[in-house]
């Protein structure tokens, strides 16, 4: 039996065309006149072939096909993806649209005709379920926007999971990373930079000229504030020149955690950029505390370089402790977070040097009066866990600091580490 194809254009004269054509090779043919009128047809004329324009009101071809996609039902079914000549098409989503073939209109009529006869010799169907008839004849606009961020963050985050099997070698991950945003964005260099409280490492896979460490180290001071500077810098290439001044830097942050950035030099669609930063930014933070805790953990780092106090993964790992040893034992126990406050007033006012000597200081006593129980958690904040009733506001005689504490009272470790983020209750 002839298959059944829907036409979805919004151009009457490729419709018309492609119409004619296939009628007269026994096909079954209707026509939608933009991307909703499309899904609205899909659903009521039920076709085993889509022909879908790349640009067209309402809804484009790539949104077309990966919502056709997002059903079940219509995982069989055939979909051509036509674009015009003079369209610049997304290379990274039309690969994940579900798409069967791309053709470009520019090439000859026949040519054209040809291949599209020549894919109709495979086999394609819908299947028929409920869900399809459910569906039948609804009005989409409303519902279309939201499967396509739906769909668009789902296929984000499995690009981005995926890279968890490189987590024993960082460099391979971030270049996998590269090839990610360089299908997805139009850019001339893209700089990641993951730091801890201490450290800072920077990668490029670009093939064009790059920025020096010290042009782009400069630029972060310029443009954060609260930023103190990194003991060690390492880097996987060589820079020669100035950081472009045609950059966009995007931030990654974890609960108020500073976990690094992204810069994009001569960006082409900031608001693109943006808008699918936005998407994946929870996925890509919680990808760079799972590179940290491995680079601490292979690289057997556990006490801060500046501070000499625990460094994040080992002080969970004695939150867990204390909290066995508390419920073994029937007892609490405190934690403590200590914040030196108003630091881009501090650097300011008395400079990066007294506010690092400060930091010392602190970190100095804390270790001594809470021995391994003290880390710092971001660069100027440290938490500490302690079994005894002690008074830190008479210990830490510091007025650029604020101090918060908060009791056990049989929390897990992530209610834990949420409040010592947040400053305590």
């Amino acid at each position: 039996m002839p298959y059944k194809i829907l036409i979805v254009d919004d151009s009457y004269v490729w419709r018309s065309f492609l119409s004619k054509h296939l009628t007269n090779h026994g096909y079954t043919v209707e026509e939608a006149s933009d991307g909703i009128d499309g899904i609205n047809k899909f659903f009521d004329f039920l076709p085993d072939v889509v022909i879908v324009d790349y640009i067209m009101p309402n809804l484009n071809g790539i949104q077309f096909s990966r919502f056709l996609r997002s059903f079940s039902a219509c995982k069989n079914v055939g979909i051509i993806l036509l674009t015009a000549s003079n369209e610049s098409i997304n290379e990274f989503w039309a690969k994940k649209s579900g798409a069967n073939l791309f053709l470009n209109k520019s090439i000859e009529q026949e040519e054209l005709l040809k291949k599209i006869d020549e894919f109709l010799k495979g086999t394609f169907s819908i299947d028929w379920s409920r869900e399809v008839y459910k569906i039948h004849a609804q009005p989409f606009g409303e519902l279309i926007d939201i499967l396509d961020e739906s769909l668009k963050y789902s296929t984000i985050l499995s690009e981005i999971t995926n890279l968890l099997v490189y987590l024993n070698d960082e460099e391979l991950l971030f270049s996998k990373l590269h090839e990610f945003f360089a299908e997805l964005f139009y850019f001339s260099n893209l700089y990641f930079l993951i730091l801890t409280p201490s450290r800072l490492r920077i990668y490029n896979f670009s093939d064009n000229e790059k920025a020096t460490i010290k042009s782009i180290t400069e630029f972060l001071y310029s443009k954060i504030p609260f930023l103190l500077p990194f003991s060690k810098i390492s880097s996987n290439y060589e820079g020669e020149k100035q950081l472009d001044e045609n950059n966009l830097l995007l931030p990654l942050d974890l609960k108020g955690n500073l976990l690094g950035f992204l810069i994009f030099e001569n960006p082409k669609n900031e608001e693109q950029i943006i808008y699918n930063f936005n998407l994946l930014k929870d996925a890509l933070s919680n990808l760079f505390v799972i590179l940290n805790d491995y680079y601490y953990l292979f690289n057997n780092i556990t006490y801060d370089d500046n501070t000499k106090t625990l460094v994040l993964p080992i002080f969970r790992s004695k939150i867990q402790q204390s909290i066995k040893f508390a419920k073994r034992n029937n007892i609490n126990f405190k934690v403590f977070t200590v914040e030196i406050k108003n630091i881009p007033h501090l650097l300011k006012n008395k400079g990066t040097k007294y506010v690092i000597n400060l930091l010392k200081k602190i970190a100095e006593k804390l270790n001594s009066t809470f021995p391994d129980a003290t880390s710092r958690i971001t660069q100027t904040k440290f938490a500490c866990i302690s079994f005894e009733d002690i008074n830190l506001d008479k210990l830490l005689n510091f007025e650029e600091i604020n101090i918060n504490e908060f009791y056990w009272d049989n929390k897990d470790i992530l209610e834990i580490l949420d409040l010592i983020y947040r400053g305590g209750i």
